[in-house]
């Protein structure tokens, strides 16, 4: 076993990143957190990259702590479009953490029956996709 360490360490890594990624989309429905600087927030279970949040005037409990902005959504927070962004939703970030968590593990072995299966089954869900959309 070559890099076993490694592979351990790897999918430590990615299990923690995918616990705190959780946590964080748990937390996003009770609380809008924002880093200005960066142009990135967490709100309503996404990631919100160079969009700017127009917040509540007045709000209470907001709180400025090493240039974030957090405070509770109450149905009052506003996601308004500034320029061209990227909204991300968390199972996305947490399903591609997990996943770079697990491919170390695999064994890629597979021979050419396996292969000309996996591309039937590919080109068919492709033609039902192309078939759906028409």
């Amino acid at each position: 076993m070559r890099f076993r360490k490694l592979r351990i360490a790897l999918s430590a890594t990615c299990l923690t990143a995918c616990v705190l990624l959780i946590v964080l989309w748990v937390r996003s429905y009770f609380w809008a957190d924002a880093v200005p600087r960066l142009h990135i927030a967490s709100a309503q279970g996404a990631l919100y990259v160079r969009q700017s949040f127009q917040l509540q005037p007045g709000a209470k409990n907001e709180t400025f702590r090493l240039g974030t902005i957090t405070m509770p959504l109450d149905g009052q927070m506003i996601v308004r479009v500034g320029p061209p962004g990227l909204v991300v939703p968390f199972w996305i970030i947490t399903l591609l953490t997990l996943g770079l968590g697990t491919v170390p593990w695999l064994r890629w072995r597979f021979s050419l029956r396996t292969l000309l299966m996996f591309t039937t089954l590919l080109a068919a869900m492709l033609g039902l996709i192309v078939f759906a959309t028409q």
